[in-house]
């Protein structure tokens, strides 16, 4: 789903944007392992790296991790772009990024991340930018 908007800043700039909802693939996987198609070690695999972000900038998901059951469930962000000053940077839960938006174009990236079994999961890609 794709929407298009002017920017307050920029009235004669298309802003461009959309959001990727992962939900049924989520849902899916989960289905597939409670039937036995898909194992724990095969989709709780989180990295040491996103452990840390998860526990450093996680912000709590106030529901239980779908695969062990255990309120350690966190939402983290990431915002991937060529024109950020760093790709790949973490951004915290309700942070926009606004000198980028302004006149760049980034991916953000919600990950779900327990911090007991390391289920994790995209949760949903924002694409932000011009045209």
């Amino acid at each position: 789903m794709e929407s298009f908007g002017r920017s307050r800043d920029e009235p004669n700039v298309p802003r461009r944007t959309g959001t990727v909802d992962h939900r049924l693939l989520r849902e899916n996987l989960i289905r597939n392992y409670r039937t036995g198609r898909v194992s724990k070690e095969e989709i709780c695999d989180a990295t040491e790296e996103l452990l840390r972000v998860a526990d450093n900038f996680g912000e709590d998901a106030l529901k239980p991790c779908p695969i062990c059951g255990a309120g350690n469930l966190v939402y983290v962000g990431f915002a991937f772009g060529a024109r950020l000053p760093s790709s790949g940077q973490v951004v915290p839960n309700g942070v926009l990024l606004e000198d980028t938006v302004r006149s760049k174009e980034f991916d953000m990236y919600q990950v779900e991340v327990c911090k007991d079994c390391l289920w994790n999961h995209l949760v949903q890609k924002h694409v932000i930018g011009r045209d």
